[in-house]
Order: C-alpha cells, then structure tokens, then sequence
C-alpha cells in the first residue's frame, strides 16, 4: 500500500490517497484541510494507523520519528531516548522533509551539542531511518553528518570502598542480584536488566548476555563465566523470566534504581562505575587480555570461539578474579557463599623438611609426590 498527498485544483482540499500494489487500485480520503502541514500531520496519522509496510515519498523527520516510534521505538530499552529526540525534531525541524535532511542541516541540528549528546541524537534519527529503509518504505537515506571532537572524560570508575558500601546498601534481592552481576561479570547495566533465566546455564557456569531475539551490534554481549559465589547466590534465587524483576516485570532502566542505592550508601556514581572499578580491578590482578576483551564484551569472536564456553578453563583467570572481587568487596549476604579459611586450609598441601620453613605448593597434588618417591624401596628404610 503506497500513500501520497493530492490536492484537487476545485477546492485546494488535500486528499491521502492510497494505492495498492496488489490489486491495482487507488482510493482516496479527504484531509478536510488546505494546509499543507495540516494535511502532512493527517498523512503521518493516517499511515501509522496501518502497521503494514507503507512506502512513503519524501516523509518528514518528523512522520519518520512517529512511525518509527508507534512501531517499534515504544518497545525498545532505549525507548526513553527516542522519545527524547523525537520531541527534539519535532520542535527544532518539525518541516524538514527527509531529502533536506543534509549533513549541513544535521550539523545545524546538533548545533551546541556535546560532541557525545550529538552522536546520539543523530544515531537515534538515522536509526528510525535505516529502519523505515529495511522496510522499503523509503528509497534514500541521507548521508550522515560525522561529528567531530574530543568527549569528555567519561564515568570515573568506584572505589572498592563504594562497592561495600553499595552492598551493605542493597536489601532487596534484585538490587543486590544486580550488584553481584555487575561486580562479578563487569557488564553493560542495560545488559543485566535484559538477561533472563534461561540464558543462565548452571550446568557449566556460564551466563550469556546475548538475547537471541536481538539484532547483533558492535557492543558485543558476550558469554561470561560465573564464579563459585555468584552461581551459588543465583542457583538460590533462580526464578523465571527477567533476572533483575520487580513483581516479576523487567525493569525499564537502572538510573532510578542506582541512584536510590547511592543515596542510601552515601556515596556518588554510575551504574557504570562498577563496570569500570570490576575491569580495572581484573587488570591489576594480571589476567591475560584476550580474557579481559572477552569479559567485556571488546572482542569479536570468530565461529570456533562460540564453543569456546564449553571448555572447562575458559576464562578461568577471569572467573578466579571475579571471585577475588566479590570476596575484596565483602558483601555480608555474600559471606556464606565463600569457602571458610579452615576449609580453604585443608585443600592446601603443607610440604617441607626439617626445621625449614614450609611452603604451599598449589601445583603439587598426591599423584605428583608418589610419582616423586615411588623409587624408594622397603629395602632402603634403615
């Protein structure tokens, strides 16, 4: 169905008329107005009430942002900023029709705009563009402007001190179901809020962060290993649908929820900072940096590395660091999670001779000392 405005020469009236692919034949509606962006509104209207596919001759910003709003933009995570920059082209370009939409006039667009505040505004446009193009209800899309310039410097990352004040902090199970996930996996906060249970596979202790039913982008969402206290805490609390729930419904976003949390352990920062503070702090502990790429999701695995997982040691550097972490920030509905330093002490082989200090060797096991004395002999023993 292809819709198109048409003003009759007798009385000026705009009219929609459609025209069917399919059959052949064009009917028409009258607008009951002589006012061009009148009628343009009455067209947006008029197709956004069809959900079919809707070729569209030159729509403005505007009808592109509403359709694209109406159909899919309302259900996405990030539906917040479509809004937001829907009702920003509505009230700075509510005219410009989609072949005007120039690098210069998107320049204008973003006019006074911190450079990263820029690239998302223009992303989310040309995001509702490329969309109604998969959809071959547009032929062209514009060139995008680049914009160019240094960001400024980014969320800081919080100190171990924040992250035990944030879990003495968190009373409730998803606010600290989130924290443990944060601090052990170091993932994307909207990540976390869109995992469910049945990407958590307890069998092998891995999480995958990737939704199947969502378009692969560069911010990979990568399958992470879990470590023992965080599979335990989940196994525990393991439930149906969204991880991170509220009467069993996803949340919608992690700002409100983060910073009542910072005001109630008294501290400042981002949901982000945790992602930061858990990279930096796997960093310092050495871990090799394909595992550290691999952690946060940097780096794009070819077809061997989707069965990477399966591997009993993979990313075991990193899972042993999350759980140094998770033991460093000493969460107290963590404590029963980690082995007691007694039973930690009786998986520790104490080997040495005479008066001479003892030392732990972690690599020397009971097969390796009997293949290290099985020369000895009975006869020997004096």
């Amino acid at each position: 169905m292809h819709c198109y405005l048409k003003q009759r020469k007798e009385n000026g009236i705009w009219y929609i008329w459609e025209y069917d692919g399919v059959t052949g034949q064009c009917s028409k509606l009258s607008t009951g107005t002589r006012d061009r962006s009148e009628a343009d509104q009455k067209l947006a209207a008029h197709i956004l009430s069809k959900p079919s596919r809707q070729p569209m001759h030159d729509p403005t910003i505007v009808q592109i942002m509403l359709r694209y709003w109406t159909l899919h933009g309302k259900d996405c995570f990030g539906s917040g900023t479509v809004k937001l920059v829907m009702g920003k082209v509505a009230a700075q370009i509510p005219e410009i029709r989609l072949s005007q939409f120039t690098p210069a006039e998107q320049e204008r667009f973003v006019a006074g705009l911190v450079p990263a505040t820029a690239k998302r505004y223009l992303g989310q446009i040309h995001a509702a563009i490329n969309w109604m193009r998969m959809r071959d209800e547009i032929s062209q899309v514009p060139t995008k402007f680049k914009v160019r310039g240094h960001d400024r410097a980014g969320t800081p990352p919080l100190k171990l001190d924040d992250l035990r004040k944030l879990c003495e902090a968190a009373k409730s199970t998803r606010h600290r179901l989130f924290l443990a996930i944060a601090i052990a996996t170091a993932q994307r906060p909207a990540h976390i809020l869109e995992l469910t249970w049945d990407r958590v596979n307890f069998e092998i202790g891995v999480i995958d962060f990737q939704d199947p039913h969502r378009k692969r982008t560069k911010k990979v969402r990568p399958t992470v290993p879990m470590s023992a206290a965080l599979q335990q805490f989940m196994i525990e609390h393991r439930a149906i649908g969204p991880v991170i729930s509220r009467h069993g419904r996803r949340l919608s976003g992690h700002r409100t929820m983060f910073t009542r949390l910072c005001r109630q352990a008294g501290i400042t920062g981002s949901a982000y900072g945790i992602r930061k503070a858990a990279a930096t702090y796997m960093r310092r502990q050495g871990i090799p940096e394909m595992d550290l790429k691999g952690m946060l999701g940097h780096q794009l695995g070819g077809a061997t590395d989707r069965y990477a997982h399966l591997d009993p040691q993979f990313m075991s550097a990193a899972k042993a660091a999350s759980q140094s972490l998770l033991r460093e920030v000493s969460a107290p509905w963590l404590s029963k999670y980690f082995p007691t330093k007694i039973a930690e002490e009786r998986k520790l082989l104490i080997v040495g001779a005479g008066n001479e200090a003892r030392t732990r060797d972690l690599n020397l096991g009971k097969d390796q000392i009997l293949q290290q004395f099985q020369h000895l002999r009975a006869a020997n023993d004096d």
